[in-house]
């Protein structure tokens, strides 16, 4: 589920979402991935930090998305533990090719050294971009090159596999 960060910092939503995550069974809050973007999250992170907690304690995993698209802190890492980072594809396009991005790679996965947070790649289309990233130590990733849309109509919203190391 993504959610804005903004939306996490107002009392209303906060109460709903609580409301909400109450009524439902454990065994869903345990699969259910709340997502936010890097950039909005770190701008208003003081203010998030308690819906995100709450949610952590219902049983729900976080997930930050877009991560790299600006350069920002990843102090959150430390503070909330997300299940999840996943790179914004900017970062993984041709990253074979592009020292600062892989320096900012091992950058995003040392601060995640310490926590159960794992990396993902987002946009990986081709072996190069792959084999780096996993050389690297992300824990998984998506993109053209591992897994074709399943999709018959375009109007239709693409699945996405996860590969693995």
């Amino acid at each position: 589920m993504n959610v804005s960060a903004y939306s996490l910092c107002q009392r209303e939503f906060v109460i709903w979402l609580r409301d909400a995550l109450l009524q439902t069974p454990r065994s869903t809050l345990n699969r259910l991935l709340v997502e936010v973007s890097e950039g909005a999250l770190v701008s208003h992170f003081d203010a998030a930090r308690p819906c995100l907690r709450l949610i952590a304690a219902l049983g729900c995993r976080l997930v930050v998305d877009q991560a790299g698209r600006t350069i920002v802190s990843t102090h959150y890492v430390k503070d909330i533990q997300p299940a999840y980072i996943k790179l914004h594809r900017s970062l993984v396009r041709n990253i074979h090719q592009r020292p600062e991005n892989q320096l900012y790679l091992r950058s995003v996965l040392g601060a995640c050294e310490a926590t159960p947070t794992e990396v993902l790649a987002v946009g990986v289309e081709t072996n190069e971009e792959w084999s780096v990233v996993k050389d690297l130590g992300v824990a998984g990733g998506q993109g053209r090159l591992l897994g074709a849309e399943m999709s018959p109509h375009p109007a239709q919203k693409k699945r996405r596999r996860w590969g693995k190391r």
